[in-house]
């Protein structure tokens, strides 16, 4: 009674993740990675050209607009696709995690005219990906 059982079982899981495996080829097959995807990532991550994940800090401190006004503290969660050619492109403010309108506008301004990256690759072949950044302010 048991090994039929755990045969079925073992069955259902293989055919399961199969669909799900065979779904996920066609939703990006030359889409951009729906936002709520969690794919593991196994190869080599994009990179900023000018001193990595420090130049990129460098970057947005030096290049953002910070609106007028009293200046706020807080934080600011930002997701952006790195292209197959390196340009950044999708960029928007995670829901719910956002400062004001306007300081999420400097965010997304500044991280739209960010210089072309090294992309990421998998398998020696660039491929696209989606990264969530916290900003400080």
């Amino acid at each position: 009674m048991r090994l039929p059982f755990l045969t079925l079982l073992f069955l259902c899981i293989f055919l399961k993740s199969n669909a799900q495996n065979d779904s996920l080829s066609k939703q990006n097959k030359g889409n951009p990675i729906p936002p709520n995807a969690r794919i593991v990532f196994s190869g080599k991550l994009p990179a900023f050209p000018n001193g990595g994940n420090e130049g990129f800090q460098k970057y947005i401190k030096d290049n953002i607009v910070i609106p007028g006004g009293r200046r706020k503290t807080g934080t600011v969660t930002v997701e952006y696709t790195i292209e197959k050619d390196g340009t950044v492109s999708n960029v928007k403010i995670t829901t719910g995690k956002g400062l004001s309108r306007s300081y999420d506008q400097a965010v997304i301004d500044v991280v739209s005219k960010s210089p072309k990256w090294f992309p990421a690759e998998q398998n020696g072949t660039p491929v696209q990906l989606r990264i969530t950044r916290i900003i400080t302010f």
